[in-house]
Formats: C-alpha cells, structure tokens, sequence
C-alpha cells in the first residue's frame, strides 16, 4: 500500500457479535489500560456566572457580580494552566435536547449493519471521504495499534461544507436534533472564546475573530462496545486533540486525562459539557493553556457512547502563538505554521503515536 493510502478495518460491533478472537493490532504494548487511574476532584466551572454581564445586576450588586465573576475566572485560569480541562455547568443547553441526542445516537448504533451502513465512510471513488461518515478509523499499515470504536464522525461548521449524505435519516429525527444541537454548541465555544481570551489580557472578540465564518467544527459519535479484554484493550489510546477546544458530551466513565504522570478518571456531572484545550489554542497561548492527554479505556459488561465535537479555525488561517499575552511580550516556544499544515501533521504523528505539537517546538 503506497505510503498516505488509508486502509478499511472491519466494525468492532461486528467482531463482538462473531465471537471472534481478538486481533493482536487492538492490544496495546505499551501505554495499557492496566495503568492506574484514580478518582480526582476536576474542576468544575459554572459557565451562567462568566457569561452575564454587569448590566443584568442591580447596581447594589454590582461589586459582589464583579467579585464572584473574578472569582470563577480564576479558577477557569488555573484548571486550563494544570487540567487543560473543566466541566462546565450552567452553559445554557437544555437538558432535554442532550438528552434527545444521546438517545437518538444510542438507537443510530443499535440499527442493524444494513442501516448504519447508508452513511458509511468513501475510501473509493469521486465521493471519497475517509474521515466522514460511520464506520471506524482508517489506518496505513498493517501493524498500527486500532483503538476499539466505531464511529460517526459529521461535519457540522460552515454551513457550506456539511455533507448532509452521511447525516442518517434513521433514526427518524437525528438530523434535525443534531441541526438544533449544533447551533447552541457553536454559541457556546464562541462565548466561551471570549472567556479564554480575556483570561491571557487580550480583547474578548480577539479568540472569536480567529474562529471565523470558515472555522470549522465536526461532531464524533464514539460507540464502545463491551471488550472481553479491557485489561490489555483502549477505547482511545492516548492523544491530545488537534482542535482549539473540545467539547464532549458523555455520562459515562471511562474517559481519563493524564496530569502530574497520573491518570485521573473523570467522574461526570449529569449533563454537564466537558470542555478541554486542544492542540490549537495551546499554541497560540505559547503554551499558557494546556492540551492535555487523554484516552478511553474499555468495559467488560457494558457499551459506552459520547459525543466530541472539535472546533478548530479555518486550513488557510496562520497557526502559531500570539505577539502579546498577559500583558507581556511572547517569546515564542512553537513554530508558526498554516492550520491546514498542522492537520496533516497532527493525523501522521496521530498514527504513529507520537504527538504533533512537540515536534514543532523551538529550542531556545
């Protein structure tokens, strides 16, 4: 297979309903499940107090918003510098419409192969397309380590560029939820752009204007199935995303961030939205947010399901940290370079389990 070429692999839905015998490429050698893992107390951010403004206060409690304000911002500041992630309550999406959407994606994997398979992934032909669509990652050789999921992955920012073909019309009223969903996650990541901005001294439209009209998000459905050998098999291997933010909607256990050389699980809050720093916005903030590692370990008994939908600024837009932040001057520690330049290095490192973002560090 020429070098670049991606290569099918079969559905792990399907290899659990055959009984087979595990392949070797979803064992890990290194990097196992069998690490340990520990309950921790994650930061938690209440979103309602970083988005009101002063002018939706009595002028009595002006000064006890601004302290409280302050205060929450702070604590957004420190968990993104050690965590490089929080779980954000209070962000204005209903519980209902989460709810609706777990459950429609719950019924999309339950279909019969036949059904899920009318929005597969195209490795052939004009409407080739190995990233969108149902089906599992693609790999380029035989050995490399495949984590154990199925997924739908959709395109969902700009407009222009959905691919409405691989959106299923089955379950009835998936497409129109994920249509609604998709909107209030957009508000959200640019409010929540504007937080982070004002948290590194600059304007608060200054993250928004680079996320612009072409900025691009994409929504992945990740289905677990249960694994016979959860000790020696991942979910996710470990990775740090490629995006500038991450927002994740899931609650159940399984996913761990690595932080001080420990894993930690993540003890989900009822429809909180898990929110961490990506690759991107490290970059720009020269390293003052943290793009954590995480992965997903797998279960013995149950099938897991969660929703990630990355948002990362357009291909053509320069990628590289900011001249000015906190006030001070940058020195910077990462080369600069073109979103789309960096995507592509992020998917080869990806796939041989290096990470991209301290290949392009500068030695000072």
């Amino acid at each position: 297979m020429a070098r670049g070429e991606m290569m099918r692999v079969g559905l792990v839905q399907e290899l659990v309903k055959g009984g087979q015998e595990i392949p070797h490429n979803y064992l890990c050698k290194e990097d196992g499940p069998s690490a340990f893992a520990i309950d921790s107390n994650m930061p938690v951010i209440d979103m309602n107090i970083l988005f009101s403004s002063s002018s939706s206060s009595s002028s009595s409690s002006s000064s006890s918003w601004e302290e409280a304000r302050n205060q929450e911002k702070q604590k957004l500041k420190a968990a993104l510098q050690s965590w490089g992630f929080f779980q954000a309550v209070g962000h204005g999406i209903s519980e209902d419409l989460m709810d609706m959407m777990r459950r429609l994606a719950n019924k999309f994997f339950e279909q019969p192969m036949q059904e899920r398979m009318k929005v597969g992934q195209s490795l052939e032909g004009e409407q080739k397309d190995w990233v969108q669509g149902y089906g599992h990652d693609p790999v380029e050789f035989h050995d490399q380590i495949i984590d154990w999921v199925d997924r739908l992955y959709l395109q969902i920012f700009p407009e222009n560029q959905i691919k409405l073909q691989f959106w299923p019309e089955n379950p009835a009223g998936f497409r129109e939820c994920l249509d609604e969903l998709r909107l209030k996650l957009k508000a959200f990541a640019d409010r929540t752009l504007s937080i982070l901005a004002e948290l590194v001294g600059l304007r608060d439209d200054y993250f928004t204007g680079r996320f612009n009209d072409e900025a691009t998000m994409f929504s992945r459905f990740n289905f677990f199935p249960p694994c016979p050998r959860s000790d020696q098999v991942l979910g996710l291997r470990p990775h740090s995303d490629g995006s500038g933010i991450t927002i994740v909607l899931s609650d159940t256990p399984g996913l761990h961030f690595l932080k001080d050389e420990t894993w930690h699980q993540v003890s989900f809050l009822p429809h909180a939205l898990l929110v961490n720093i990506g690759d991107q916005m490290q970059i720009m903030t020269n390293g003052i947010f943290k793009s954590a590692l995480h992965r997903v370990v797998t279960n013995k008994e149950k099938p897991r399901i969660s929703m990630a939908n990355f948002y990362l600024m357009a291909p053509n837009q320069e990628l590289g940290p900011i001249e000015r932040l906190e006030g001070e001057v940058t020195v910077p520690i990462y080369q600069k370079m073109k979103v789309q330049d960096y995507s592509k290095l992020y998917v080869d490192c990806h796939i041989k389990r290096k990470r991209a973002i301290n290949t392009i560090k500068i030695s000072h």
